[in-house]
């Protein structure tokens, strides 16, 4: 008979970001050029959230802001923002988005960056000039069981990088990043009692259906292939797997 195993979804905690909106101006951000415009003003397209938005119309302007929140094992963090173009059709910059640790923030004495996308990249659709509209960018990051910096502040950066041409101008909005534990805080614990090659979340010593933060979730061994899980159903955020054994 097979077994029905019901399991839900990771929860994504949200991660404060101080005046997420510039609704405060560049209160609580690090600026480096460019400003905070209140759309229609230079025909920015209406703000996404609020009614401001930080706007940047040549090369290496930016804001950055050093979060309270740390960098943890065994997360996946998803940072999103808006991009805003203008209504008069007027081109974009190439803009680009961060997401790194370290107390000093990007640059600084100790600082590392984990990920980043700029314009027309995946996960960074561009919107079409002359149209007012937005895009959303969504930027992923997942640590492993023993990260490096594991406790040190994630720091976020946006704006334009000091090499791009001056082709035309953006406006950013609406910055939001959340934070998803996978396979709960005993991960370390339990992957420690098997000999892998691969002890990370992603790793799949035994070569079959399931990687290692899989195994985890389910309780089964990471170094014995079997033949894996089914999806029969989904309910919100309940998904039930069939095993069959």
């Amino acid at each position: 008979m097979a077994l029905a195993i019901t399991a839900s979804a990771a929860h994504a905690v949200p991660v404060d970001i101080t005046n997420h909106s510039f609704e405060d101006g560049t209160s609580d951000w690090i600026q480096a050029g460019g400003g905070v415009k209140t759309p229609p003003q230079d025909n920015l397209g209406p703000a996404p959230d609020g009614s401001k938005v930080f706007f940047t119309w040549g090369p290496n302007q930016n804001v950055s802001q050093v979060l309270t929140e740390t960098i943890a094992a065994s997360t996946t963090y998803t940072l999103n923002m808006d991009l805003l173009t203008r209504t008069d059709g007027e081109g974009l910059i190439k803009a680009f988005l961060s997401l790194g640790y370290g107390s000093n923030g990007p640059g600084g004495a100790g600082s590392v960056e984990l990920a980043s996308i700029a314009s027309g990249q995946e996960g960074a659709p561009t919107p079409t000039p002359g149209t007012g509209e937005f895009t959303t960018w969504t930027l992923t990051f997942t640590t492993d069981a023993s990260p490096a910096g594991l406790g040190e502040p994630l720091w976020i950066q946006l704006g334009v990088k000091p090499t791009t041409i001056n082709t035309g101008s953006v406006g950013y909005d609406n910055l939001r990043l959340n934070a998803s534990a996978l396979g709960g805080t005993d991960y370390a614990t339990w992957i420690s009692g098997f000999s892998l090659a691969d002890d990370s979340f992603g790793g799949n010593d035994d070569h079959d259906s399931k990687v290692n933060g899989v195994e985890g979730l389910f309780g089964t061994p990471p170094d014995v292939s079997d033949p894996g899980l089914t999806q029969v159903g989904r309910s919100g955020n309940t998904v039930t797997f069939r095993h069959p054994n």
